[in-house]
């Protein structure tokens, strides 16, 4: 089966009925004070958030550096690239090498910007994770993202009673809290399926683009991200002559595009910018 009809088919119902519920919590709510905020908070802590359970994850790495004198010492006392480069090189004391290498083979897709093909991911570049990582260390036990994940599930029950208290529909507001709260989480599911499959188109480009480093055809992998789609085509059939050069503008419009310091809301058809609301 597709992609697509298996999207529509299990998980748009599911999101709907999610987000419906809690569109029609917030409709109840809105009679009484605080009402918006007391619902806001039944979605704190929310379960089968793919991005919640990724920092969860990224915190027990931390724990495990902290545990480990040698390896917490050395993330102190170094720098993010400089980790991010002995990570690279298998380099890292032994404790940290292992537990960022199991959450790389689970989240090394991830990235800065990552909906942008062009852009490395953490397995390619992990010195915004070495940076994380280097200010989770540094987090007290009582700080801790488990804990304040902990305490917001404990107020999001707090103000389902609360709501149902007040609205006097203790049952409805259970019903439709427990809907929000077992299927809201979903709702970041398709992005993280999409990075997912990106990550892995991407390692096979820069496999790709590798090979043609090795025939002198790139001067970089990464050179691949600077072609159009038809480029890559003419490319893989030796008919693209001009590749360097072409990549070379692209860089240097690239670059001098980067030293934007306010980009524009809008860019009309005639290069006129529009910078305010």
């Amino acid at each position: 089966q597709s992609f697509f009809p298996l999207v529509f088919q299990h998980f748009l119902p599911r999101l709907a009925v999610g987000m419906g519920s809690l569109g029609a919590l917030g409709h109840l709510s809105s009679s009484i004070l605080d009402g918006k905020d007391l619902t806001l908070t039944v979605t704190r802590g929310l379960p089968h958030n793919v991005t919640s359970e990724m920092d969860l994850e990224l915190w027990l790495v931390a724990k495990t550096i902290q545990d480990d004198a040698r390896s917490l010492h050395h993330f102190k006392s170094t720098d993010a690239d400089v980790l991010a480069n002995e990570y690279n090189s298998g380099i890292l004391p032994g404790a940290a090498q292992t537990a960022v290498g199991q959450f790389m083979s689970k989240y090394g897709m991830r990235g800065l910007y990552e909906i942008d093909f062009g852009r490395p991911r953490w397995r390619e570049d992990p010195t915004p994770l070495m940076n994380t990582l280097k200010s989770y260390v540094e987090i007290k036990d009582e700080h801790a993202p488990d804990k304040v994940f902990a305490k917001g599930e404990v107020a999001a029950e707090q103000a389902i009673f609360e709501l149902g208290k007040r609205l006097n529909k203790p049952w409805l507001v259970s019903i439709l809290a427990s809907r929000v709260r077992q299927l809201g989480g979903i709702r970041e599911f398709p992005k993280f399926t999409a990075i997912r499959v990106m990550g892995l188109i991407r390692a096979k480009m820069v496999e790709e683009g590798n090979k043609l480093v090795a025939k002198g055809i790139l001067d970089d992998a990464r050179d691949l991200f600077y072609l159009y789609s038809d480029e890559m085509d003419s490319l893989a059939k030796c008919e693209l002559v001009n590749c360097k050069t072409i990549i070379e503008g692209r860089k240097a419009a690239m670059d001098k595009e980067s030293k934007r310091t306010h980009l524009p809301r809008v860019i009309a058809s005639d290069g006129y910018c529009f910078f305010g609301g």
